[in-house]
């Protein structure tokens, strides 16, 4: 049996474009926030306790990835928005669970967002995550619909790599998409 997404999109009935409302599930608690800063010879990682936090640890002269964990605290996302400068339309993208997937080129940053395939353990279920990704000069943030999700893999070999691949590479995905801006 097919798990289904729980989507919304009822609450933004009557609001102005650009309104922030988060369509997905109800949640309750707090959003996790982790800062990955790493380049080819290191990598460490913070979990933050708020979004200003980043001001403190973010390191201009490495990568820095800034993943939350789910997307129901529309004043968190709209804080990073404001950060990285971030149109209110982008943002209202970033929170509405079925848009669907598209890729959009900025001045200062790369915005896409996509849809993730989740499979259950015993492979009897499947669903989907919404996700997003800003990518700037030295910083991608990461928007994920819920905590758990398939980029833990990547954040794991990040992590035990150092940056860099076992045959002494870098790794692909997160420096092609750190270089510069597109």
């Amino acid at each position: 049996m097919a798990k289904k997404n729980y989507s919304r999109s009822d609450k933004k009935i009557g609001l102005p474009p650009g309104a922030l409302v988060y369509t997905g599930a109800p949640k309750e608690g707090d959003t996790g926030i982790t800062l990955i800063s790493y380049n080819q010879d290191s990598a460490q990682s913070f979990t933050l306790k708020n979004f200003t936090e980043t001001n403190s640890k973010f390191q201009k002269d490495l990568v820095n990835w800034i993943n939350f964990d789910s997307l129901h605290n529309t004043s968190l996302i709209e804080e990073a928005g404001l950060w990285a400068n971030i149109h209110s339309l982008l943002l209202e993208d970033i929170l509405d669970v079925s848009h669907q997937p598209k890729i959009e080129e900025y001045k200062n940053f790369l915005f896409f967002t996509l849809k993730m395939l989740e499979v259950s353990k015993d492979g009897n279920n499947y669903g989907y995550d919404h996700v997003s990704f800003v990518l700037g000069k030295n910083y991608l943030f990461s928007f994920q619909e819920h905590k758990g999700d398939p980029l833990t893999p990547f954040v794991k070999g990040l992590l035990r790599l150092k940056g860099k691949s076992g045959a002494g590479q870098p790794i692909i995905f997160f420096p092609v998409f750190s270089v510069g801006t597109p």
